[in-house]
């Protein structure tokens, strides 16, 4: 008997109606964003693909922290797909319940709706003790925004990084900052740039997947299932 699951009934749908529309997320103002099924299979893959690439393994936690939109919708069956478990958090209740449902979990990662969420959820777990270590990532990509910054320094930042940490804030012979405001700043340019390599790895990874289904000629599944 075959196993049937919530992805590869995603992927059956989308290889029969892949124009159809599958999603529909509000704009404001009357106005929608509409999904495909394929569109919608597509990002649970590179979510999927994402996830691995970045450590998630089979059975890990991964928190979701967002009202109901599309991106929820994705990550979550990206989740599922990469043979992870989604833990989704009450976002009506406040941060710190929410932390305390982070530790309890014990997420690896925790994907959250945007970077006032990530923000509260950070102080939260920065007031309780034993905070865990955790990957964060914004399903609405505001990813200045999150850092405050300016999005123009931000990709200075990027190109600077991948050159070595170490020129990345030179200050030119002179301290600029404190120490601690450095050691800050390095460490969010080094969280961005691992989010540059999750998405490079997505792409590579669905290009390959892509380049098998050509060959053969049938899908291959990006889920993943633990042996009974």
């Amino acid at each position: 008997m075959s196993a049937r699951t919530v992805y590869t009934m995603l992927e059956e749908t989308a290889a029969g109606h892949p124009g159809k529309p599958a999603l529909h997320q509000p704009l404001g103002g009357g106005k929608y964003r509409t999904y495909t099924w394929s569109e919608f299979r597509d990002r649970v893959q590179w979510t999927a693909v994402g996830l691995s690439t970045i450590g998630v393994d089979l059975g890990d936690m991964v928190a979701l922290q967002s009202e109901t939109r599309a991106e929820f919708y994705f990550a979550d069956l990206g989740v599922m797909a990469a043979g992870a478990i989604s833990a989704a958090l009450y976002t009506s209740l406040p941060y710190a319940e929410q932390a305390r449902a982070l530790r309890f979990c014990e997420a690896r990662v925790a994907m959250v709706e945007n970077p006032k969420a990530m923000q509260g959820l950070q102080a939260a777990l920065s007031a309780q003790e034993s905070a865990p270590a955790l990957q964060w990532v914004l399903l609405t990509g505001e990813a200045a925004r999150a850092l405050e910054v300016n999005p123009n320094v931000l990709h200075r930042w990027r190109r600077e990084f991948r050159q070595g940490p170490g020129n990345v804030f030179p200050g030119n012979g002179k301290q600029r900052w404190s120490e601690g405001r450095i050691a800050e700043l390095e460490r969010k340019v080094g969280q961005q740039a691992l989010e540059i390599d999750f998405l490079k790895g997505c792409l590579q990874r669905i290009e390959e997947q892509r380049m098998l289904q050509a060959l053969t000629g049938s899908p291959r599944s990006t889920g993943r299932s633990k042996k009974k």
